[in-house]
C-alpha cells in the first residue's frame, strides 16, 4: 500500500504532458516587432500538435521540455521556412526560444483561461 501511495504522489508531481492541451495565447518578440498567435495544442501520449493561424505544428513535451516545429510564411521576408520552438513548461506557461530563417528570438505562452 505505501508503495501505490508513493508512485501516485510520484506521478502527480510529474509535468504531464496532457496538462497543456488546450488554447494558448503564443506572443513572439521577433526582430521586426511582436508578433501574437492564438494556438490550439492537442496531445497525445507525449506527442504534441498545435495549430496556430491555419498552420500545424509537431512535437513533443515532456519531462517539462516542450519542443514543436512547422512550415510558415513570413511577409516581412516573402518566404516560408520552418519554424521551431522549444521551451519550458511551468504550469500554464510555456516560454523559451524560437528559431525561423537562422534567426532566434524569445516566445512566451499562456494558456487561455
Amino acid at each position: 500500500m505505501r508503495l501505490i501511495t508513493l508512485l501516485a504522489a510520484c506521478a502527480l508531481a510529474l509535468p504531464a504532458a496532457e496538462s497543456i492541451a488546450g488554447k494558448w495565447n503564443f506572443v513572439y518578440e521577433t526582430p521586426v516587432g511582436k508578433r501574437e498567435s492564438p494556438t490550439d495544442i492537442s496531445v497525445e501520449g507525449d506527442k504534441v500538435t498545435a495549430v496556430s493561424a491555419g498552420r500545424k505544428f509537431t512535437g513533443t513535451c515532456k519531462d517539462g521540455k516542450f519542443k514543436i516545429a512547422g512550415e510558415v510564411g513570413s511577409a516581412e521576408h516573402n518566404r516560408t521556412g520552418e519554424l521551431t520552438l522549444e521551451g519550458t513548461v511551468s504550469g500554464d506557461k510555456i516560454s523559451g526560444q524560437a528559431s525561423f530563417a537562422g534567426v532566434g528570438f524569445p516566445f512566451s505562452a499562456t494558456k487561455a483561461k
